[in-house]
């Protein structure tokens, strides 16, 4: 039989290591919350910046069905709140078109074990369209922006070396974009996380105050959802509906 010295030891050395136990824990948490405060500091901040910018002012009005934001700050706060990734890729992708004066565009993300770009959030493509695009490693202005982790610019599809001789030129005059340009999502440290590409129904290239705009817009999904916490999206089927370098 064991003596009481005998079990009040082996009691202590149980409390102990659950005392370890605990005190790991509490600093994982603790280290957890320090690095999503820090995150959302770093969102807040580049709200209140962009908020500042004349050129990006009046952005977020409502047109038509899209949704109304008075300022960046509001649209991203919601975000923080909501935790919606896909609600906030689609608000992004509305956002970029309206300041771009876009007739269509999609949003991509990277899917980690393929390293293809899948569309998640999309406006105005139908399905032949979006089953070629299904899955993206390196066709068309998107492929080619994902290769090169810069935005591409192509402001006229049927003479663009991107698209003349390729499968992919007779998919974009199909689904009438005679235009586009892709800006990757990168975040700080230069890891691609996705792609926004607006379409035109006709040739023609966005101002450098819209594509600055696309710039921040995408630069802060990147800072939004670039965290430890962050374990992906689940890709969704895209249903058919109604200053950085850049290569031109």
């Amino acid at each position: 039989m064991r003596s009481i010295r005998e079990v009040k030891r082996e009691v202590l050395s149980a409390a102990d290591r659950h005392s370890e136990k605990s005190h790991a824990l509490i600093s994982r948490t603790a280290m957890r919350i320090v690095e999503s405060r820090e995150r959302m500091e770093r969102a807040k901040s580049l709200a209140v910046s962009t908020h500042a910018s004349p050129a990006l002012q009046g952005m977020f009005v409502s047109r038509g069905s899209a949704p109304a934001f008075s300022t960046l700050r509001e649209f991203t706060l919601r975000y923080l709140r909501e935790r919606d990734l896909h609600r906030l890729l689609d608000d992004t992708l509305t956002a970029v078109m309206v300041a771009t004066r876009a007739d269509r565009g999609n949003v991509q993300m990277l899917e980690a074990r393929t390293r293809t770009l899948r569309i998640v959030a999309q406006r105005g493509f139908e399905a032949d369209f979006l089953e070629f695009f299904a899955g993206v490693r390196a066709e068309g202005a998107c492929g080619k922006a994902f290769l090169l982790r810069r935005r591409v610019v192509v402001p006229d599809v049927k003479t663009h070396p991107i698209f003349v001789g390729q499968p992919a030129l007779e998919v974009m005059l199909r689904a009438g974009a005679y235009a586009v340009q892709s800006t990757p999502i990168v975040t700080a440290p230069g890891q691609v996380l996705g792609m926004i590409s607006t379409h035109f129904s006709a040739s023609h290239r966005p101002t450098d105050d819209e594509l600055l705009a696309v710039d921040v817009l995408a630069r802060n999904v990147a800072t939004l959802i670039a965290d430890p916490s962050f374990d992906g999206i689940g890709f969704v089927s895209a249903r058919p509906s109604g200053p950085r370098r850049q290569v031109v």
